[in-house]
């Protein structure tokens, strides 16, 4: 039974005060068909309202099955509504973007049922209204007695003690407006009918009971005919409340049945989300170079270079490269990589203007190139083919580099016998390869070398390395001596007609144990090596000669040259896959173990050793840059977003209106509202995730400000997009549950 004793309600609108009941005394039960009439603001919509618990009272009591309901917090009304009351609106109060079933459904989904059962039901329902044909048509391709029709089956579905009537025929035209009645008249006889009208006429033959309202107070209570009044049910809580799940697909459902309005609000959020993706990739490159300058020994400063020695200098073994190579973040090495630090001096071939053409040259293999990489040409196929590596600023003159000829240039310190001419076949932006180029024009430049090359150039390259440089033998006629480390920066040359095993070196007058004014011999054992390896030859015959030549070149023949020269790989150099994946690389490898020691000693050519007090406050000051611009987007981007979001959702306050009054609670529909907006975040990230992935792949000035995404910084991005997303939506929420249901459906 429902009851009203003494119960009174006030609108305050703009300091003024107007009644809408006024003690009002009433006893409601079950199989009767209530017709509440009145005149327009008689209190007959207030009665209705108050009753079904869309709107509050200020006096008296309320009573359902006995329970007082004037404590009830605005979950409790929810509650009751939920389990108790259904209603049927003058203005349908559809979801417009739903069809037929949907619509029927959605309470049913909202009490817990199962979805096959939901539908199963809903389907039965509907072909009881005769709507079985536009099962699949939306709410908006339907007629007004349609439309009130989907209504009366969705207040079925729900499946409630007490139907709400509210001027349910007053959009219809008098047939449409008998088969209503003639539903609701079906319906009362099993359950509580309460209707308001101010057409007694046409709801006479059906009601069972008049209420004439007049100034907000009951001026008529009339029986029109008996019925067998009987209790309104006792309802217990569902056990089938909704799941996560369950609320998700309505969730998904809500954002797909208005596909324009949910586009819009990714398209929104993934414009803001990119210049958030952006920012925080500024910060990423601001943050990873604090700390780092160039170093003073190694002069190839690759950021993707890491050098790894054995700790106790021994030589690195196969089983130590393939440890290397397992590690992640791997993309290539290079053993016996003197050459990587060295710098040669090429020249265009018949260039007309030669200062302008001459080329201090790095080198790397051409094992770290890639296909896709390349700006223009080809990759090499012999070995006299190089690419050559240019900078950003010279991507649209690529093709101005293929065919072009350089000629090694001969100077002290590095002068191999062969493959001192190549050609350009391919180009690669040096960025791609974290080289740091300004412009070829600044004389500068990367060759991309073979592995026949390489293996020539090692030699060469690792005499000028050399800390020892040691001859100990014996002159025919003279003592034992011993030449130490006063050959440094020496020149060898490959000279064939040299005898083997015998080196030509020339006289110095510090050099007392060679008296002959021409030339003296000796006959001993040579030392060669650097800071960490070293190595004795035997039976090595040496010539001092006189010479006029203002640094000191060694001849020697290729055999004797590769007897002192071969290098054991004590050391190699590994590029990584990119530079975000250095740090990563140098932790794995220092962590790994001789027994109980460290195994490796990992060095860092990029990093820091000579700190520039100019470059660091640089740093700092990017640092702090890049944070306030990533902070100043975040803000920026949230308020803008929360202004537009704001103004889509405002157009569905009348849709989440209509989910409170067929079942759904604050939690549900705050549940519903968040799912909606991590959605719209979730796709919107994948969107820019794509696109920072193809910047990365494309590289260069594009890939720039992304080139520091690593897998981690993907993820943080997300849970910023995401958690912007559920932000926006927290702000939003407070909107939909500040009005009641029914002033919300009446500014609709």
């Amino acid at each position: 039974m429902i009851k009203l004793t003494n119960v009174s309600k006030y609108y305050n609108s703009n300091n003024a005060v107007a009644l809408g009941l006024r003690k009002v005394n009433l006893e409601l039960h079950a199989n009767e068909f209530v017709a509440v009439v009145g005149e327009s603001g008689s209190g007959k919509t207030t009665l209705l309202n108050v009753i079904c618990g869309i709107d509050s009272y200020e006096e008296g009591e309320l009573y359902i099955n006995g329970e007082a309901t004037s404590y009830f917090a605005t979950s409790d009304l929810e509650e009751y509504r939920k389990k108790y009351v259904a209603f049927v609106f003058q203005s349908y109060n559809l979801i417009d973007a739903y069809t037929v079933l949907q619509n029927v459904e959605a309470p049913m989904i909202l009490a817990g049922y199962p979805t096959a059962v939901a539908r199963k039901k809903a389907l039965e329902i509907i072909e009881r209204v005769g709507l079985t044909k536009h099962v699949r048509h939306k709410a908006t391709k339907l007629s007004g007695g349609q439309k009130q029709r989907v209504v009366i089956a969705r207040a079925l579905a729900k499946d409630c003690p007490i139907i709400a009537a509210d001027e349910p025929t007053g959009n219809l035209d008098v047939e449409s407006g008998k088969q209503v009645l003639e539903l609701l008249y079906e319906i009362s006889k099993e359950k509580l009918v309460v209707l308001v009208t101010h057409d007694y006429d046409q709801v006479k033959p059906y009601a069972t009971r008049k209420i004439r309202m007049y100034d907000g107070e009951i001026a008529e209570d009339i029986e029109v005919r008996p019925t067998n009044k009987m209790d309104i049910p006792f309802i217990a809580d569902s056990p089938n409340a909704i799941s996560f799940w369950k609320n998700f697909q309505i969730s998904w459902r809500n954002l797909w049945s208005v596909p324009k309005k949910s586009i819009l609000m990714i398209v929104v959020f993934t414009f803001f989300a990119f210049f958030i993706a952006l920012s925080y990739g500024s910060f990423l490159s601001a943050t990873s170079a604090a700390g780092t300058e160039n170093n003073l020994y190694f002069q190839n400063t690759a950021v993707n270079r890491v050098v790894i020695r054995r700790n106790n200098l021994s030589m690195l073994t196969n089983e130590d490269i393939s440890q290397i190579q397992s590690l992640s973040g791997f993309r290539a090495y290079v053993d016996n990589d003197y050459i990587l630090d060295l710098r040669v001096s090429f020249e265009q071939t018949n260039a007309t203007d030669q200062f302008s053409n001459y080329f201090s040259v790095q080198f790397l293999p051409t094992s770290l190139l890639k296909e896709s990489d390349l700006l223009a040409g080809r990759l090499a196929t012999n070995d006299s083919e190089v690419v050559i590596a240019i900078s950003d600023l010279e991507r649209d003159s690529a093709l101005t580099y293929i065919n072009h000829q350089y000629s090694m240039v001969t100077f002290s310190g590095f002068n191999p016998a062969a493959f001192r001419t190549f050609t350009v076949v391919g180009v690669v932006a040096g960025s791609d390869y974290h080289m740091s180029l300004t412009s070829t024009s600044n004389r500068f430049a990367v060759f991309f070398i073979g592995e026949n090359v390489w293996s020539h150039y090692g030699p060469f390259a690792y005499t000028q390395f050399l800390t020892a440089f040691r001859f100990e033998g014996v002159n025919n006629s003279l003592e034992d001596i011993t030449v130490g480390d006063a050959f440094t920066y020496i020149t060898f040359r490959i000279n064939q007609f040299i005898p083997a095993n015998t080196l030509l070196l020339p006289k110095y007058s510090t050099f007392s144990f060679c008296p002959s004014s021409t030339s003296c011999s000796a006959t001993g054992s040579i030392t060669v090596g650097d800071f960490y390896q070293s190595s004795t030859v035997e039976n090595i015959s040496i010539t001092f000669v006189t010479s006029d030549e203002y640094r000191p070149y060694i001849d020697l023949n290729q055999e004797t040259f590769d007897l002192l020269f071969r290098p054991k790989t004590y050391q190699v150099s590994v590029f990584t896959t990119s530079e975000v994946s250095v740090g990563g690389f140098v932790s794995q490898a220092s962590l790994l173990l001789s027994g109980i020691t460290q195994k490796y000693n990992v060095f860092y050519p990029f990093a820091a050793t000579s700190p520039n007090p100019f470059d660091q406050f640089f740093t700092v000051f990017n640092v702090i840059g890049s944070t306030v611009l990533l902070v100043f987007t975040l803000f920026a981007s949230f308020v803008i977003s929360f202004l537009i979001m704001k103004a889509i959702v405002n157009t569905k306050l009348k849709d989440y209106a209509i989910f409170r009054t067929i079942g759904a609670n604050r939690s549900i529909i705050t549940r519903m509202i968040y799912q909606e907006s991590i959605i719209t975040g979730f796709f919107a990230y994948t969107i820019v995730l794509l696109v920072l992935l193809a910047m990365q792949r494309i590289g260069g000035l594009v890939g720039e400000s992304v080139k520091y995404y690593n897998p981690f910084s993907f993820v943080v991005l997300f849970v910023i997009v995401v958690g912007m997303s559920y932000l926006v939506s927290t702000r939003y929420i407070h909107r939909i549950f500040k009005e009641s249901v029914q002033r919300t459906l009446r500014m609709e």
